[in-house]
Formats: C-alpha cells, structure tokens, sequence
C-alpha cells in the first residue's frame, strides 16, 4: 500500500520485538514516513518508512459478556498474521482453546483443567445429525461419525503440532467421543472399554516427560475404529438419524524411541512404567504388591497379588538417573501403575503375562547396572565388573538365561567362517553398547507384545471396511542437540504437511472456480522439495544413509560428507562449517541442524547373533516366544526351520537392508498415507499457548 492511502486515526497492527505485533494509531502519514501511536504509550510517537509492514485492524467490540470473539477466523475483516494471532489469543484469555479456521480446528493447549469442557454432558450435546457451529473436539468428532453414518465413507482424524501441544489428549477425547456415539443403546460395552483402556496402557510404555511436556508421547499410532451400520437409528443417542455400531479397532504403531530407554537429556524422564513400577516396589512385601492399594476395589476387575521382584528404588538404576528428573507434578506414580494393572486387565492381558512383561522391565533395569573393565591380562577385553555381581545375577534371573552364557554374549562376538566360529573378545566400550543394544531390544519386544494384545483383544474384523481412524503423530521437533530419531520425526511431519497442503489446495480450488476468481497454482505453499529431499531414491537423505550404513568401513562422518557433497546449494540444506559432524534441514517449520553422531548405529538397531542365540535359550517359554516371533529376531532363531520349508514353500530371506530403521519407517508412513488418502480427512491443529 501506499502511505497517503491511509488516513488519520487508521487503525492499524505494527511490528514488534517482544510482542510480535502491537496495536497502533496512524496519526499523520505523508510519502516518506507514517507517525503513529501505540495503544501502550499513546503520548510517544513512532516514525515509520512508507514500505515497512502494517496491517489494518478492527476496533474491539464489546458485548454484555464481554469482549466479543469470532469462533471461526475465516469470520475475520481483515484475515492476517496479527489479526489471526490477536483473536487466537484474545480467545485463550476467555478460555475458548477451540477456534475454528474453515473446517480445520486449531486447538491451543491451556496447561491447565478447564471445569465443565469435557464433560460427558458436553459431549452428548454434540451427538446430532445437524452440524454445529461452535468450536470444539467433540464437533470435529461428530462430523467424523456422521461422514461414517451418513455418507458411509471412512474418516480419517489428523491431529498434528510441535512436541507438547496437546496432540495424546486430543486424541483421547476423539476416540472417547468415538466411542461413546458407536456404543450399542448409548451403552459402552466391553469393545468400547477396551478401546479407552489402550491409552493408558501404552502411554505407560511410550511416553515419557521431556523438556516440552510431561507426557509426550515418543512413539506414533495410527487407530483404526470400525463401524457396522446398525439396523437401528440414532433415536437412542437422543437424535435423528442412522448411526452406526463400533465393532472392533487396530492399533499401528511407528517408530518408538527405543534410546530413551538408555539415555534421557537433563530434565527428562525414562518411560512411566520405570518409575511407576519402582514406586509401587516399595509398598510390596517381600516383593509381592497386592493390587489395588489405591484404586477402589470394586472398580478394577480383579484383585491380585502381583510379583515386582527387581524393581526397587528408582535411585539404584543408572536407567533411572541419567537425569535428575525423578518425579511428575501432581502424579502419584503408584496410583499410575495402578491404573496400568487395571489397563491390562480390562484388555485381557492373564496375570501370569503380566507378571512376565514386569519381569522384562526389570531386567531392563538391572542390566543398565551392568558395568565392564578390561582384563588385567586383555586390554582389548572387557569382563563384568565385580561390583556389578548383583545386577548380572538378577537381570539372568528375570531373562531366565545362564549367567556366565550372558556375561560371554555380552563381551564377545562370534565370526563365522565357513569352517568353523570363532569367537573373538570385545573391548569395553563394545560391551557397554551390547548391553544397552539388549535392553533396547527387551524393551522393544515388549512394546510389541502390549500392541499385539491390545488388538487381539479387541479384535478387527476383516470384512468391515468402514473405520474412522485417529491419527497421534510426534508433533515437529527442534533441540540444541538433534539426532536420528527427531529426522525421521520431522520428515514423519513433513509429508503430513505435505498432505494437509494438499487438503487446503483443493478447497482453495473449489472456492475460486465457484467464484470464478483466476489463480495460480504458484501461490500456493508447497513443499515437496523437502520431501524429495529426504526420501528420494538414491540421492536422499534416507538412501545416503542406508547406503552408508551396507557399505565396508560406513561411518557417521562418510555420511555426512556425502551428504553435504550431495545436497550443497540446495535450498532445503546448509552445512555447519565449524561443525563437521553437522547438517542443516530446512524443514516446513524452520530450519533444523542434526549432529549425525550415532546415525549409523540407530539406522542398523543391531542386536548381536551371540545375544540373539543366548535369549532365544532362555528357560522362560515368553521370553524365547517373543524373540522367536520378532522378524528380525526370529530370522536368527528360527534360521534351521526356514533353510527346509518344504518345495515351493521357501522361506522369504530377511535382508539387512529390509532391517534399517529408516528403510522400515518409510514404508509404514508410505502405508499410513496410502490409507488416509482414500478417506475423509479432518485436521485439528494444536499449538503451544500464545
């Protein structure tokens, strides 16, 4: 614009350092500068150049209840950055966290209860067939249900946003409400509980406190919620219409952040389960926990005396002190664990499963006390410390393996030529890595198994093929120290904006052709060169990785190098020349710089043969089933079954390229869009608190 388009007492937004923008007052403008004044200091004035950014602004309005707020910002006179981000906040003062922007419903997290927001009263006054104007999850998860009922096509929920915006709460009460409008006569039956159970049950072996959130989930999951048409209409739930029966639900999972099990930054925790395990330790006797201590015995499903041999207090394991971060604000850890144990008795879970799985995360434990030193005659071998004799002896006990067979998988290696083994002795600091490659693998393995039992308890049911599926992603992540794992999140987060791009393209499309309005396609943001970069066959970021990751003597730096010699002048890439071992990604969401130390080793999540072979000797039948049942796992174990499978029968071979973290997760995300093109997306966009 023009300075002398502006008149005296404009109202207007400028620019400002702390504030980003404040309201101001044009109180002369010429060709060479605009005077204004800030509603802050209405006395001082401010010179402004005629090209420096101001925007237009309404005045505030004031109703009997207040000042006046727009539920939807498409509503807005003027539609910018500064309005858009005054009537976000302006809402959030009043506690109005939901707004809704066209069909998109941007959430903002309160850090706090809101009394009376998600009340099951709430929640049933958005069960209706007539959409609502009013902003709110449960409004987003009505029009998910009624696409489902009315228009009989399957739904997709994307909830997205940085780490710590709200992302797992949302998706709870999606799936509540979910729950609730698909529930046989308005009754929730045991399909419906076991659904809402699954929450709780994986947040406690998935999440854990970070610097941004206290529950932050470090694993993604896609759920899928099946609905049958029902021959009855929705009269039950109190409104017109058909409704549909939920029926039966999966649970996908991606990418759990299995290094946090070993190491956590300052200020972080390990997953729940660790410390909440610890806790309820110390109220057992002779390390028998009778359930429940806290929860009211005539609402957990069955009263049991559980065996939590291993676990004791949180300060005896190095797993659990890596930071100084021991406790949650305002959470009980023995009433969580608690609610864990009624968790997995409402999904069905026997009680002798759940004492193994707690035997499993105590020899995590135990077996991050493990400490190595070399020989006095080998200073290329290592040995168990004999201060360590405790923790050898207890995390044997709890894998049901030889002691002296675990202490040798961990300081040795085997080579196998083709006329014999050899079995070699590993340094120190190769143990160390092999003891926290097992207790990675532990820990995975029995992730796994809680997603397993939670779907077969629940049940899917192959002919149905109408779902609304809920989609809980890690939200954009950006520390001083990024590694492997935040580059498969934020290239997860990359092609999710990719497709929400899309979504808002399309209906930018259909609104200027109804109009009649000419556009370019160019407008449009886009970024699909990010996308390219990173995922792209043999020259991106993944395939330079993987590569480095089969060829002889592949190292960190080697990929680094051929990284920057790849992408140097590409407008997605910078290098750190004063870090070697660093590159930049410039992400949707800013530019991101990775340390590429450790990548290759958290590509490969290699488990040694020798470790491998001494847990599938295991005494305990649990433990040799789900090591056997692990794909790559299993490729070892079950490697004589599968060299004879019979004529025409033979045994797809597991490559190690097939094995690579990154290759794996490609492949599950590639799967996940595959499924959420062919529905109806609704997005909820969670922020951080302005």
């Amino acid at each position: 614009m023009q300075s002398q388009s502006y008149a005296q007492g404009t109202l207007i937004w400028i620019k400002h350092e702390e504030e980003v923008w404040i309201q101001a007052e044009i109180v002369t403008a010429n060709d060479k500068e605009i005077i204004v004044k800030t509603a802050e200091d209405p006395n001082s004035r401010i010179v402004l150049g005629p090209h420096e950014p101001i925007f237009l602004r309404t005045s505030d309005v004031f109703t009997s209840e207040g000042l006046s707020v727009l539920d939807d910002l498409c509503q807005l006179t003027h539609l910018h950055e500064p309005a858009v981000l005054s009537s976000l906040q302006n809402r959030f003062d009043i506690d109005k966290i939901y707004t809704f922007t066209g069909p998109i419903l941007i959430a903002l997290n309160p850090f706090k209860s809101i009394p009376g927001l998600y009340d099951e009263e709430v929640l049933r006054s958005f069960m209706t067939t007539k959409p609502s104007s009013k902003p709110h999850v449960f409004n987003t998860s009505n029009a998910t249900y009624r696409g489902i009922c009315d228009r009989r096509k399957s739904q997709t929920v994307l909830i997205s946003g940085e780490s710590g915006a709200g992302k797992t709460e949302t998706t709870k009460f999606v799936m509540k409400f979910l729950a609730m409008a698909g529930a046989a006569d308005g009754q929730v039956t045991s399909v419906e509980k076991q659904v809402l159970e699954s929450n709780p049950l994986l947040e406690a072996f998935g999440n854990a406190r970070t610097l941004r959130n206290d529950n932050s989930s470090r694993f993604g999951k896609f759920i899928e919620l099946q609905f049958r048409t029902s021959s009855q209409d929705a009269s039950s739930l109190g409104v017109a219409g058909e409704n549909c029966r939920l029926c039966g639900a999966r649970i996908q999972t991606y990418l759990l952040e299995k290094v946090r099990v070993c190491d956590q930054q300052e200020g972080e925790r390990n997953y729940h389960l660790f410390y909440e395990a610890c806790a309820a330790a110390a109220l057992a006797t002779s390390g028998d926990y009778a359930f429940p201590q806290r929860l009211a015995k005539g609402k957990v499903k069955e009263e049991v005396t559980l065996n939590l041999e291993g676990f004791s207090e949180l300060t005896n394991f190095a797993y659990l002190t890596r930071s100084s971060c021991k406790s949650l604000k305002d959470v009980d850890d023995v009433e969580m664990f608690e609610r864990r144990i009624h968790a997995m008795q409402t999904i069905g879970i026997p009680h002798d499963q759940v004492t193994q799985i707690l035997r499993m995360v105590a020899a995590v434990l135990h077996l991050g006390n493990v400490k190595f030193d070399a020989p006095p005659n080998n200073s290329e071998g290592s040995m168990a410390m004999a201060e360590c004799d405790r923790s050898v002896e207890m995390a044997s006990k709890l894998l049901g393996v030889d002691r002296k067979s675990l202490e040798s998988a961990l300081c040795s290696q085997t080579r196998v030529t083709r006329s014999e083994k050899i079995r070699s002795p590993v340094n120190v600091r190769q143990a160390a890595d092999n003891r926290d490659a097992l207790a990675k693998a532990v820990y995975g393995i029995v992730f796994n198994f809680i997603v397993q039992s939670t779907n077969m308890s629940i049940g899917y049911v192959e002919d149905v093929k109408l779902f609304a599926g809920v989609l809980d992603i890690f939200g954009f992540e950006c520390f001083k120290m990024n590694s492997f794992e935040q580059l498969c999140i934020n290239f997860t987060n990359e092609r999710l904006q990719q497709f929400f791009n899309s979504f808002v393209f399309k209906l930018e499309e259909q609104l200027y052709d109804r109009e009649g309005i000419e556009w370019d396609p160019l407008d449009f943001p886009d970024n699909q060169d990010a996308v390219d970069m990173l995922q792209a066959k043999g020259t991106g970021v993944f395939a330079i990785l993987d590569e480095e990751c089969v060829v002889p003597q592949g190292s960190d730096q080697g990929f680094t190098n051929k990284l920057i010699k790849q992408h140097r002048g590409h407008r997605r890439f910078d290098e750190i020349k004063t870090k070697p071992s660093w590159f930049v990604i410039k992400h949707f969401a800013g530019p991101v710089s990775y340390c590429s130390d450790g990548f290759l080793d958290k590509n490969k999540d290699q488990l040694s043969n020798d470790l491998i072979e001494c847990m599938g000797a295991s005494t305990n039948e649990f433990i040799v089933k789900l090591f056997r049942q692990d794909v790559k796992y299993g490729e070892v174990l079950n490697k004589d079954e599968s060299s004879d499978t019979g004529a025409g029968k033979k045994k797809k071979k597991y490559t190690v390229g097939c094995q690579l973290v990154a290759a794996v997760a490609q492949d599950q995300l590639a799967s996940l869009m595959d499924i959420v093109d062919l529905t109806e997306p609704h997005f909820v966009r969670q922020g951080l608190q302005l």
